[in-house]
């Protein structure tokens, strides 16, 4: 058996203690969102405000330019799953994407569940822009300037409504993961990933590592 097949099996196998991780973190997650409400003072000020800004602006051209599914949301997209696609060892064997917004991603082998739900709980382009940000400050050794944190809200905010408008009950990537795992997993995974960004956004390093200590403490005591 190739090394391609035990990753997928693997990976399926872990799909029913994910599941159950997931709807465990649920409690974790949102107290500590909470939380970070509650000293939402002590978090900067000024990345908080560019930040939330290019979240709010992006949200509202999208609304009021009634933007659709269109290629660029489809090729991010299709990105996510080439990128969950090596990482689980799969070679792509083709990307299409059409200027309707359609568009699919060809790979070798039968996959798994973490390829179909990558587009769905990782957010590539909030991603790609909290990997900038954390290079830039630790190349510079500055803060970071207005235009990135506007420009990771304006990313946060692009990824949220492609989102949005992804979620549907055709959708043959979450009848292909399973609907339990797609209704059960997605919430948790993507208030983590989500709230990675949103930390270190408005906090910085201190942010985002503070994010994990008070989630780990939620985590600890969820059965006292």
């Amino acid at each position: 058996m190739s090394l391609q097949s035990e990753i997928d099996r693997a990976v399926n196998f872990c799909k029913y203690p994910a599941i159950v991780l997931s709807l465990l973190a649920m409690e974790p997650l949102l107290k500590t969102y909470r939380r970070f409400w509650e000293i939402r003072e002590q978090l900067s000020f000024d990345r908080s405000a560019c930040f939330i800004g290019g979240v709010v602006l992006m949200i509202l051209v999208w609304v009021f330019a009634g933007v659709r599914q269109n290629a660029l949301s489809t090729l991010e997209h299709e990105l996510t799953h080439v990128v969950f696609a090596w990482l689980t060892f799969h070679r792509v064997k083709g990307l299409e994407v059409n200027d309707d917004g359609s568009g699919r991603m060809v790979y070798v082998g039968k996959g798994n569940w973490l390829i179909a739900l990558a587009p769905y709980f990782f957010p590539l382009a909030a991603t790609g822009m909290l990997f900038f940000s954390v290079a830039y400050e630790y190349a510079t050794k500055m803060p970071l300037p207005e235009w990135v944190l506007i420009g990771s809200g304006a990313a946060v905010g692009y990824n949220l409504c492609s989102f949005w408008q992804q979620l549907h009950p055709e959708q043959t990537d979450f009848a292909a993961a399973g609907w339990v795992t797609t209704f059960c997993f997605l919430p948790a995974a993507n208030l983590f990933m989500f709230g990675m960004i949103l930390s270190y956004a408005t906090g910085g390093g201190r942010g985002f590592f503070g994010f994990f200590k008070i989630l780990s403490y939620y985590a600890k005591h969820l059965l006292d």
